[in-house]
């Protein structure tokens, strides 16, 4: 058995744990629901379906990316990251999935960008809540981050990170622009497809 294909049988094999868990976690969603309809509290059924709905809509965009290591890696990440108090938020819109951009490096891309951030904002016990956006514009495509609370000197740091990301990998992207307010955004434009096949 080669490197990849055990690789491979890892990811499946996560991909089936993770599924179990989240049917788990749907089940509980459910019975929360129809709790709240039975005792006829119509609104707080209402509140808790918005409060859910984004993160099984997310959850599903996340599997189907196409690529089960990225997919089990994202989860593991987001998981293990609650523990510290950092809520992990992906997402991946339209336009960035028809555009066939996940590949191996790009997997990589995404494993080390989040090992970076969960460790340049580990610090403290207060609520960390990180939006890992990426998306399509005209033909560019690019990565927003978004962390709050975030200081002045993490979102630098956070720069720094990028960079050196972008040569460590040899992905050929530039940081297209970075703003220090209480998001602290970093955008980062990200190759073509031709560029990493």
């Amino acid at each position: 058995m080669t490197a990849d294909s055990t690789k491979e049988l890892f990811a499946a094999e996560e991909v089936l744990e993770l599924l179990r868990l989240f049917k788990h976690d749907n089940l509980n969603h459910y019975q929360v629901i129809m709790g709240f309809l039975q005792l006829g509290k119509w609104d707080k059924a209402l509140s808790y379906v918005k409060s859910t709905i984004d993160e099984i809509n997310q959850n599903g965009r996340i599997m189907l990316l196409g690529s089960p290591y990225l997919s089990v890696t994202l989860f593991k990440k987001q998981l293990h990251a609650q523990r510290k108090n950092i809520f992990f938020k992906f997402e991946f819109t339209d336009q960035f999935s028809e555009h066939g951009l996940i590949r191996d490096s790009f997997a990589c891309y995404c494993e080390e960008l989040v090992n970076l951030v969960e460790k340049i904002i580990n610090v403290g016990l207060e609520r960390k809540d990180v939006r890992l956006c990426f998306d399509r514009l005209e033909d560019r495509l690019i990565l927003e981050l978004a962390v709050r609370p975030c200081f002045k000197d993490q979102g630098e740091r956070l720069f720094k990170a990028g960079e050196l990301l972008l040569e460590k990998l040899d992905i050929k992207g530039s940081i297209k622009e970075r703003y220090f307010d209480e998001e602290c955004r970093l955008i980062i434009t990200l190759p073509e497809k031709s560029e990493v096949e």
